[in-house]
């Protein structure tokens, strides 16, 4: 890697050795520093967001001829509640790059928590009729509601990240 780098600064700059490759080797920027920050709340938030998609479609063309209006009813408010909260993940993700603090990455745990307790209960009642998935909902729509809270905290402690 630092190998192509000088060779890139050389036919770049016409510089080939001495201090001035040094420097300008210096100022390129390494794999570490060019890492998104945020990114795995962003891929969870993509990926979260297209399989609600992906739910509700299966709702509406495979299980509408099998669930009842109520069960149907049920799967379709987890995949709305998917759906909004994916998009709180991406979010998340995005303000990374720009915040610091435990307060954010705490909103997007508690994000991610809120869609597998809420959601994931809400789809498996939905399908199985099991009331007792059903108490782990509440704990979920708890998890989305800290999530907001911690990610207006977060705001209001804002500390922004150094430039780049």
């Amino acid at each position: 890697m630092r190998r192509s780098l000088r060779r890139q600064a050389r036919l770049t700059t016409g510089v080939t050795k001495g201090p001035e490759l040094t420097e300008l080797h210096a100022m390129t920027p390494t794999h570490a520093s060019t890492a998104l920050p945020g990114r795995g709340w962003l891929m969870a938030g993509a990926l979260l967001a297209a399989l609600a998609v992906l739910t509700d479609a299966f709702a509406a063309h495979g299980l509408r001829a099998v669930l009842e209006p109520a069960q149907l009813a049920t799967w379709q408010t987890a995949a709305r509640y998917q759906f909004l909260h994916a998009f709180a993940l991406l979010i998340v993700g995005m303000l990374t790059a720009r915040l610091q603090g435990r307060w954010l990455w705490a909103a997007g745990l508690c994000f991610a928590l809120g869609i597998l307790l809420f959601c994931g209960s809400l789809y498996v009642l939905a399908l199985t009729r099991l009331r007792g998935l059903g108490m782990l909902a509440p704990v979920g729509g708890l998890a989305f509601v800290a999530g907001w809270l911690c990610l207006a905290l977060s705001a209001w402690r804002a500390k922004t990240a150094p430039a780049s």
